[in-house]
């Protein structure tokens, strides 16, 4: 953490958090406020068979532990880098391995605290992380005792690694408060880590700042401008894994305004109206969920089947997007499913609806894959459209214009793909620093394109002359 250009405060209720110095000129867009090491990270299972289990790099991993059986390595060098995280749950990560990843997460604490004992009481670095342990069991009281029965029976053979009942409770809190799901270059969650620092960083509709991993680094940079004494915060989607709190705070938003109290109600509301009207098709203005919503013209979202229409359809765009796996070889079929869904869609949702955008992001890809081009640029700009009005300095903007730029490229439509990539390359460079891998190759390509531009003129030139 960079402490010259920001540092920790407390907020009742909230805990630890981080803001701008409140003594100095605040924080440039692009800076670098946080760049650290995962406290303990698990991959998810389909990436722990294809990923190197210390740099995370997608390629051919040859070396396999010999105690588990499980961890595998590019490398001797990653393998000898990863042995001091790896020596301290070798023995239970094949048992562990099968459940949830907040509850790999919570074994992954447990035997850290058991193998290193001087940091066993204060959990160790992460100790200033907030468990809201209160909260989860006023809201989550079944689901909490379901997890910790779940824990007890998983290690059963390893007794030496379970705590108290109320040590316990408090691992489980902050694994599901203060986890960070681990995305690749592509934006796509691997796995799943805990930072001592990072984690201090609230979240908030209206994040001024965006994490970036580098394997399971994380990199922390300000999105925009940040004031003096100002909070920095991240967005909840963008990092928070798929616990049931994401879930909660993402379907209450598929419907209706949300109630964070960093959002400014005005742009809220414009970027959030995002339910039609059966009768009129016009925009449905959103209070509460639990008031009557009515259109203008007099319809009322209790009336008839909406309601039910409206969850089903969520319900069926949520399984689709997430059975890309099932559809790997029947790349044509998924296609039609998510365009029948995008119709069913249109029904009851704008595009700016979070269910419509994920369809559509997931249409894009698969029109990439099977190098539809024209299809594939028709859904980006759609997609353009719409994330301009959530975002202007978001991640996945920045990745939708270099997708769409390498598009236009192959469509043969140059000057429109240096400008998609140009802009790509703006934004990126504000949320990973212009030395990450990924900007870098947005530059070589420009610079590919400026140097056939002008090999082009000179050739014209030497034409002319003739």
């Amino acid at each position: 953490m960079d402490r010259e250009v920001v540092e920790l405060f407390t907020e009742p209720g909230k805990g630890k958090g981080v803001r701008a110095r409140t003594v100095g000129r605040g924080i440039r867009q692009g800076s670098l406020i946080i760049a650290e090491d995962p406290y303990i990270f698990s991959l998810e299972v389909e990436e722990s068979k294809r990923r190197c289990h210390s740099c995370l790099q997608k390629k051919t991993v040859p070396l396999v532990c010999y105690g588990c059986k499980y961890a595998r390595y590019c490398s001797e060098t990653c393998q000898e880098r990863d042995q001091e995280h790896h020596r301290m749950e070798c023995d239970v990560i094949n048992v562990s391995s099968g459940l949830a990843a907040n509850l790999k997460m919570a074994v992954a604490i447990l035997c850290k605290m058991y193998h290193l004992p001087v940091e066993r009481g204060q959990l160790s670095s992460i100790s200033n992380l907030m468990s809201h342990v209160d909260d989860i069991k006023r809201q989550r009281a079944g689901g909490l005792t379901a997890m910790l029965s779940t824990l007890r029976t998983t290690l059963k053979f390893h007794p030496e690694y379970l705590i108290d009942q109320e040590a316990l409770e408090a691992v489980v809190g902050k694994v599901m408060c203060n986890s960070f799901a681990i995305l690749d270059d592509d934006h796509q969650q691997i796995g799943t880590a805990m930072y001592a620092q990072a984690s201090m960083i609230n979240h908030s509709c209206s994040p001024n700042c965006v994490p970036v991993f580098r394997g399971s680094r994380v990199e922390i940079r300000a999105a925009r401008v940040i004031l003096p004494g100002e909070e920095a915060t991240i967005s909840y989607t963008d990092t928070l894994t798929p616990t049931q709190e994401r879930k909660d705070h993402l379907s209450f938003n598929y419907f209706f305004s949300c109630q964070c109290e960093a959002c400014n109600d005005k742009e809220r509301d414009s970027k959030m109206e995002c339910l039609k009207c059966p009768r009129c098709s016009r925009q449905i203005p959103k209070t509460s969920a639990l008031q009557l919503l009515t259109c203008s013209c007099g319809y009322k979202l209790t009336s008839g089947d909406f309601l039910t229409d409206m969850e089903d359809i969520k319900n069926f765009a949520e399984n689709l997007v997430n059975s890309r796996k099932c559809y790997a070889n029947e790349p044509e079929h998924f296609l039609y499913l998510l365009e029948r869904c995008l119709q069913l869609q249109q029904g009851v949702f704008y595009e700016d609806n979070v269910s419509f955008v994920s369809v559509l992001e997931r249409a894009l890809d698969v029109c990439i894959e099977m190098a539809e081009w024209q299809n594939a640029l028709e859904y980006a700009e759609r997609l353009e459209r719409i994330l301009r009005v959530y975002h202007q300095t978001d991640i996945g903007l920045g990745l939708l214009y270099k997708k769409k730029g390498l598009i236009q490229l192959e469509l043969g439509r140059t000057a429109e793909a240096k400008e998609s990539l140009s802009t790509a390359k703006r934004l990126l460079t504000v949320t990973h620093g212009w030395r990450h891998d990924l900007v870098q190759h947005i530059r070589n390509v420009l610079t590919d394109l400026q140097a056939d531009n002008e090999t082009t003129l000179n050739h014209e030139n030497n034409f002319s002359e003739l």
